[in-house]
């Protein structure tokens, strides 16, 4: 069972999510087969998909977005936050990025304390931002990650693909 599924929307303007947490359901929350996108991109900070707080069993798969600064953005906000059991795959980001150095297909930031952060995958997602300026996949948090998997992804448009600046490691 799920709490909440997403699905075949044409989104002029990003979504937001703060929190979800499945209670006992098999996911908490499932976006998939939807359109996310600027009409025109301009430079700014909005995000196409964004979380903030604790969120777990999250699926992620088969969306299009483009013109924004970053395609999906996990942010996590205090220590007692993390992000379990996520899933991203299948989806197509582009036209990403700020012309500057804060552009990501997919960012994880945390800007306080150190949350948990489990069981991820992210797969056969294609991402092309707007110059070599700009990264594909950021991980930017002092976060403990276990069991992070990113595997057989396209990447393009930059001269970092990934990017993974942690004060914690990989358990």
């Amino acid at each position: 069972s799920s709490l909440v599924e997403i699905y075949n929307n044409d989104f002029n303007g990003n979504i937001n999510f703060d929190g979800c947490n499945p209670a006992g359901n098999d996911y908490s929350l499932w976006i998939h087969d939807n359109k996310i996108y600027q009409n025109v991109r301009s430079v700014n900070t909005l995000n196409g998909i964004s979380f903030d707080g604790f969120n777990k069993n999250v699926i992620i798969e088969n969306n299009v977005a483009y013109n924004w600064n970053k395609g999906i953005y996990f942010y996590f906000v205090d220590s007692a936050a993390g992000f379990n059991n996520v899933t991203i795959r299948n989806n197509l980001f582009y036209n990403i990025g700020d012309d500057g150095y804060n552009g990501a297909g997919i960012d994880f930031v945390t800007l306080d304390g150190t949350p948990s952060c489990k069981n991820y995958y992210m797969h056969n997602n294609t991402i092309h931002t707007l110059d070599q300026l700009e990264v594909c996949i950021n991980i930017n948090t002092s976060s403990t990650w276990e069991d992070f998997y990113i595997f057989n992804n396209i990447l393009y448009g930059t001269s970092v693909d990934l990017a993974w600046n942690n004060s914690v490691g990989i358990d």
